[in-house]
C-alpha cells in the first residue's frame, strides 16, 4: 500500500503544468487515489462558485445512484445549520460516528444514515481566503475513529485541490483575456516591414500605428533607430550567430522604442525575399507586450505553488523529527536514572549532557528553520549559514549520512542577500537533492559545495560523481523554455523525470534575484552546477 507521503507527492506531482483542460481528470484521479487510501465507499469534492455559493460542480459521484446523489449533493452544500457553523467554527468536521451527532444535527443525522454512512471527514477547500468548496471522505461499514495522521492528510489534500481550483480559475480568467486578444489581433493584422541595408524601404499602417510613427516618417528610417539597447544586442546575437554558421530561430523576441520614447515588446518573424529586384528581408511583428505580462502573472502563479509545495514537505518533516527527539530521550533518561541510582562515581553523566546538547541543538535548529521557512517578508541572509543549516537536517537520511562523502567548503564572511528565505532553501536543496539522487548505484560518492565570492558575484558550487544529470542542451537547461521542452507523457515520478523538475523549480525560485545558472557533466563522473547572485542588487 502506498505511504501517505508518496501519496501526497503523487497528488501534488498530478497538478504540476497541468493543462487547464486536464484539471478535473485529475481532482477525479486524485479523489480515487484517496479513497483507496482512506479504504472508503465516499470520497467526492464538491466545487462552489466563490461569488455566489451554488454549485459548480460535484466531483467523484461516478457510479452512485440517483438518490444518493442527491443527498451526496446537499451534504457537501453544507446547507444546514448545523453543519455551516461547525464549519465556520473548526475548519475541519470530524465525525468518528453518525449515530453520536448531537439534537441540532438531526437532519444531517438522518440523511447521512439514509445514505448508511456511519462515519466522516469535512474539509473545506480554502485558497487565499476565498472558499473553493469542501472535500469530503465517508464510510458506510461501521463506525471509524480518524487518526491524526489521517486528518492531517485529509487537510493537505484539500490544500492541493483548492490551489489547483484556484488555478483553474485564473487561467480561464487568462485564457479568455487571450482570446480577446488575439481576436484584436487578427482584426487589426500585424505589422508588416520590408528592409534593405537596414532601412525601411517599406511599412504598413498597422506597423506605423505600433510605433506612434505616420508611414512616411518610419519609410527610409534606419532600422536601428527604432531598437532598445536591448533589441541592439539580441540582433547583433543573432548576425554573429548566421557568421559562423549556427542556426537562428525563425521567430525571436525583442523590443522597440516608440516615438513617444515608451518601449513595446515585439515578435519578428523575419525572412529574405526579393524585392522590386533586391534582396531584401521581410518581417511580420507583432505586439506581445500583454502577452509577456500574463506570461509573468502566470509564473508568479507558479512560484506560490512551488513555495506551498515546501510548506507542505516542512510539515512532513515534523513528525520524523519529533519521533528521533523521542528516542533520543529515552535513551538518555533510561541512562540517567541507570547512573544515578548504580554506579554514581563513573562518567557517565557527561555523555548524557552531550546528548541532551544534541538534542536542544536539533531542536533549536528545526525551531529557527521553520520560522524562516513560514516567514513571509524579506530577510538578510547568508548562503553559508543556510546551506550549513539545511545539510544539518539533510543527514537525517540515512543514504546521505553513511553513504555520501562530503568536501563542505563555505564561506563565512560571506555578503548577505536579501529575499525570501524559503527561495533559496528550496531551489539549492532542490539541486543538492538532485545531485544526491544521481550517485544511487554510482561506485564513487561525492558531494562537493563550495560558496564564494567570484567579482561582483556570490556563488554556489554543486559537484557530485554520480550519474550525469545535465541534458545535452545545457545552454537552455535554466530558462523559461526548457519546462516546455519536458514530454508531457514522461511520468513525473521517474528520477530523470523528478531532476528535470527540480532543476527547473530551481530556477523559476531564483529568476527574481537575477541568479545566473550553468552546468556541466564532468569529464569523468557526474555534474557541476553553478549558481551565481549579484552582489550589488541584493544588498
Amino acid at each position: 500500500m502506498i505511504s501517505k507521503k508518496d501519496l501526497i507527492i503523487k497528488i501534488a506531482l498530478r497538478f504540476i503544468d497541468v493543462p487547464r483542460v486536464e484539471i478535473d481528470n485529475r481532482i477525479n484521479e486524485s479523489l480515487r487515489d484517496l479513497g483507496e487510501f482512506y479504504q472508503t465507499e465516499y470520497c467526492l469534492v464538491s466545487a462552489l462558485l466563490p461569488d455566489t455559493k451554488e454549485a459548480l460542480k460535484i466531483y467523484g459521484l461516478e457510479d452512485k445512484s440517483e438518490d444518493s446523489v442527491k443527498l451526496l449533493q446537499n451534504i457537501a452544500l453544507a446547507n444546514s445549520p448545523w453543519l455551516k457553523n461547525q464549519l465556520s467554527l473548526k475548519g475541519t468536521v470530524i465525525i468518528n460516528d453518525v449515530n453520536n451527532l448531537p439534537a441540532k444535527a438531526n437532519r444531517e443525522k438522518q440523511e447521512l444514515q439514509q445514505l448508511e454512512i456511519k462515519s466522516l471527514m469535512i474539509a473545506p477547500l480554502v485558497y487565499n481566503d476565498t472558499n473553493f468548496g469542501l472535500l469530503i471522505v465517508a464510510v458506510s461499514k461501521t463506525s471509524r475513529r480518524w487518526l491524526d495522521s489521517e486528518i492531517e492528510l485529509l487537510k493537505i489534500v484539500a490544500s492541493i485541490i483548492a490551489s489547483a481550483l484556484h488555478r483553474k480559475k485564473t487561467e480561464e480568467k487568462m485564457a479568455e483575456t487571450m482570446s480577446l486578444y488575439h481576436l484584436f489581433i487578427d482584426k487589426i493584422n500585424e505589422g508588416i516591414a520590408i528592409c534593405h541595408k537596414e532601412r525601411f524601404i517599406f511599412v504598413n499602417n498597422k506597423l506605423a500605428e505600433m510605433l506612434g510613427y505616420t508611414v512616411d516618417e518610419l519609410t527610409g528610417m534606419e532600422f536601428h533607430n527604432i531598437l532598445t539597447n536591448r533589441g541592439v544586442e539580441i540582433l547583433k546575437e543573432r548576425e554573429r550567430r548566421q557568421a559562423i554558421g549556427k542556426t537562428v530561430p525563425k521567430r525571436y523576441e525583442t523590443s522597440f522604442k516608440c516615438r513617444d520614447g515608451h518601449t513595446i515588446e515585439v515578435e519578428v518573424s523575419p525572412v529574405e525575399i526579393e524585392y522590386r529586384g533586391k534582396l531584401t528581408t521581410f518581417a511580420v511583428i507583432s505586439d506581445i507586450s500583454e502577452y509577456k505580462r500574463l506570461s509573468l502573472a502566470k509564473q508568479a502563479l507558479e512560484v506560490k505553488w512551488l513555495k506551498q509545495q515546501r510548506l507542505m514537505s516542512l510539515t512532513l518533516m515534523i513528525g520524523g523529527i519529533i519521533h528521533n527527539i523521542k528516542n533520543t530521550l529515552t535513551v538518555v533518561m533510561g541512562r540517567a536514572q541507570m547512573l544515578k541510582t548504580r554506579l554514581p562515581e563513573l562518567k557517565e553523566p557527561d555523555i548524557i549532557v552531550d546528548n541532551v546538547r544534541k538534542i536542544e541543538s536539533l531542536l533549536t535548529s528545526f525551531i529557527d528553520k521553520m520560522n524562516l521557512e513560514l516567514e513571509n517578508k524579506k530577510i538578510t541572509i547568508n548562503l553559508s549559514e543556510l546551506l550549513r543549516n539545511e545539510l544539518l537536517f539533510l543527514e537525517t537520511e540515512s543514504f546521505f549520512k553513511t553513504q555520501i562523502e562530503k568536501e563542505i567548503v563555505l564561506r563565512r564572511d560571506l555578503p548577505l542577500i536579501t529575499g525570501y528565505y524559503s527561495d533559496f532553501s528550496q531551489s539549492l536543496m532542490n539541486i543538492i537533492h538532485c545531485c544526491v539522487e544521481s550517485m544511487r548505484d554510482s561506485p564513487r560518492k561525492i558531494l562537493k559545495i563550495e560558496t564564494g565570492i567570484s567579482q561582483d558575484n556570490i556563488y554556489v558550487e554543486i559537484a557530485t560523481t554520480g550519474q550525469p544529470i545535465i541534458p545535452d542542451n545545457a545552454e537552455e537547461l535554466f530558462t523559461p523554455s526548457f519546462y516546455h521542452e519536458i514530454p508531457e507523457n514522461e511520468n513525473a515520478s521517474d528520477q530523470k523525470a523528478l531532476i528535470k523538475y527540480n532543476l527547473y523549480n530551481a530556477y523559476m525560485l531564483l529568476s527574481s534575484y537575477k541568479a545566473k545558472f550553468s552546468a556541466c557533466n564532468n569529464p569523468e563522473s557526474g555534474s557541476t552546477i553553478r549558481v551565481e547572485l549579484p552582489i550589488e542588487s541584493n544588498n
